[in-house]
């Protein structure tokens, strides 16, 4: 009976993953871009996630996969509130290069990542959560990734994770960037 429901535990395991990579990609996978500015990506998630600090220098309408990049950013927030303590800010900061690139920064004040943990934290299925299923950094590393872009961790002991995420700019015609800062 116990080996019942070991493979009864497993089977809901893998249906629970195959309905996330399902409901994912079809943000993730083959989303045309469409014009958009970071503030239409960031606004939902700050206003159901009240720690998290956005800063935005860069708010000029972009050619981006809507859905697949709120997902990767929603991903990224989860983790780092799940990392920090109760009280502690998110933040997330977007800000022009001078290479014509974005770059899109979340940070905790958690605890960081043992080496470890950071050499496997992108990988499928790898998670450190009972109840995660390992697929957030995996699914947000390939959307970075389809946008021509790149996402790097940097953790410090006792200091928390940044996660850098770097895309070129897919500018449309005749937009101006504003400054803007928002809680």
């Amino acid at each position: 009976i116990e080996d019942v429901e070991l493979i009864r535990q497993q089977v809901q395991r893998c249906s629970e993953i195959l309905g996330q990579l399902g409901a994912e990609s079809g943000e993730v996978i083959g989303e045309m871009p469409q014009p958009t500015t970071l503030r239409e990506v960031v606004d939902p998630l700050a206003a159901e996630h009240p720690r998290l600090v956005v800063e935005l220098e860069d708010d000029s309408t972009q050619r981006l996969p809507l859905r697949a990049m709120r997902r990767v950013l929603l991903s990224l927030v989860e983790n780092a509130e799940q990392a920090s303590r109760d009280d502690a800010p998110v933040t997330l900061r977007a800000r022009p290069l001078a290479d014509d690139q974005v770059e899109i920064v979340v940070e905790d004040e958690g605890e960081g990542m043992p080496a470890e943990v950071l050499a496997h934290a992108r990988d499928p299925f790898f998670t450190t959560k009972s109840e995660g299923l390992g697929l957030g950094l995996f699914l947000a590393s390939a959307v970075v990734e389809q946008l021509g872009g790149t996402l790097e961790l940097d953790t410090t002991p006792r200091e928390g994770t940044r996660v850098r995420i770097r895309y070129p700019r897919l500018a449309l015609e005749g937009n101006v960037s504003s400054p803007r800062h928002h809680r």
